[in-house]
């Protein structure tokens, strides 16, 4: 390594180190009430189609049966069956949101991340934690053990800017962490500085590579 690559390496480490210490302390969450209430939208949406189907064929079999039969619908209206079959699918619609609203705010609160020197881990989950030293954008193929035991991930920002964003941290021997920064109380600041992280790690990845 040359001495203008050692001093660049010894700068992008600084920096890096320098953002690690404001990512530092415990990072708390919140309820994300945007993502509760659009998955319950959904749930009713998904809910009431398959209802207006189902009830509409229930009772046009209904009226089928009892012509066959022989029975008197005289006093039948098309009017009343799309009634009918409006006031089940209003039902459905509002049970299915109100079950999955209900469900949502129960299960919506992310884990607390706790970020002590350069490990990074979600409080009380077992397995969760990374090395904030080889955090990249993309990832770097190792053998798995050693990705394991260096804490190895890679940051994927989702749907950045929009109000379902995410961004996950990839780990090769497990399921990636997945951060909504909706879900933090200073959810923009965590991924801003995380992100940050990263790119300085990425350009250590290439002075590496140049090196080698």
């Amino acid at each position: 390594m040359s001495e203008l690559q050692a001093q660049s390496r010894e700068e992008l480490i600084a920096e890096r180190d320098e953002i690690i210490i404001q990512l530092q302390g415990t990072w708390k969450s919140k309820k994300f009430f945007t993502v509760i209430n659009l998955n319950a939208l959904k749930a009713a949406a998904v809910i009431g189609v398959a209802g207006f189907l189902l009830a509409f064929v229930g009772s046009v079999l209904g009226i089928a049966f009892n012509l066959a039969i022989g029975n008197d619908l005289g006093h039948f209206k098309i009017t009343d069956l799309f009634g009918f079959v409006a006031l089940l699918v209003i039902g459905y619609m509002g049970i299915a949101f109100a079950v999955m609203w209900i469900v949502g705010v129960v299960r919506a609160k992310a884990a607390d991340i706790e970020i002590n020197g350069a490990v990074f881990q979600l409080v009380q989950k077992d397995q969760s934690e990374i090395s904030l030293h080889h955090l990249t954008h993309y990832w770097m193929p190792h053998d798995e053990e050693s990705d394991r035991e260096d804490s190895r991930a890679s940051l994927s920002p989702l749907w950045v800017g929009h109000m379902l964003e995410r961004w996950d941290l990839n780990r090769y021997w497990l399921y990636p962490i997945r951060i909504r920064p909706m879900a933090y109380q200073q959810g923009q600041e965590l991924v801003r500085l995380l992100d940050q992280v990263a790119t300085l790690n990425n350009a250590l990845e290439k002075l590496r590579e140049s090196d080698g």
